[in-house]
């Protein structure tokens, strides 16, 4: 929602509150299932939900990924590995406002052993833009959850000229309405007015497409 709305409900968003009993995380978000067994490099995505992605990256012969907000350094490590078990190439860019612990120690890792090209910036607005090296053949979304945020993450990729842009988080749950994950709202726009692919599960996370070519 707009912060706009936020700022003149907070009076009726309190009362709702004090009546409403919390909401439990889920417990694969609290403590992230491995994928492929991998307990080291835990991603945010569920495993078969990774997994599916990845196999229409592969299917689709994308060659430069731009990820955008994702936390941690699991993700950008599990395609360089994927990729590089395919025998195929992938030059990952991931943008984010800032910089994790240990995450350029993993990705320097990832393109040793992986033969991967992975370019971390760690910028905000126009500073990220000029950093950028477009077209980039997908962007993945994971950054501001927030419908205003979201939505302007996603025209932001549209003018980076990709084949597909995909968007974590696109489940319409209970528990992403208590964390306040609007991405769902996004999503429905995004399935009217174009062609799109999804996998997704019913309490949280999911991964949709959006297909550009």
């Amino acid at each position: 929602y707009y912060p706009e709305f936020w700022r003149t409900a907070e009076p009726a968003l309190q009362r709702w509150q004090a009546s409403v009993k919390p909401c439990r995380a889920p417990a694969d978000l609290v403590t992230p299932r491995p994928y492929n067994d991998n307990t080291k490099h835990l991603m945010e995505q569920k495993p078969e939900e990774f997994a599916w992605l990845l196999d229409v990256l592969l299917r689709e012969k994308v060659d430069r990924l731009l990820v955008v907000g994702s936390k941690g350094s699991a993700l950008e490590w599990h395609l360089a590995r994927q990729f590089f078990a395919n025998q195929r190439q992938l030059e990952i860019t991931t943008l984010k406002s800032q910089q994790d612990p240990d995450e350029v120690e993993v990705f320097r890792g990832a393109e040793e052993h992986f033969g991967q090209r992975i370019n971390l910036i760690v910028a905000n607005g126009s500073l990220a833009s000029a950093q950028l090296a477009p077209p980039y053949t997908a962007v993945f979304l994971d950054g501001d959850h927030g419908y205003k945020g979201c939505r302007a993450d996603f025209d932001f990729a549209l003018t980076l000229s990709p084949r597909f842009i995909a968007l974590h988080d696109i489940v319409d749950s209970d528990w992403h309405a208590y964390a306040r994950c609007c991405v769902s709202r996004v999503w429905n726009e995004l399935k009217a007015d174009y062609r799109t692919l999804e996998q997704a599960s019913d309490e949280w996370g999911g991964i949709g497409i959006v297909t550009l070519d």
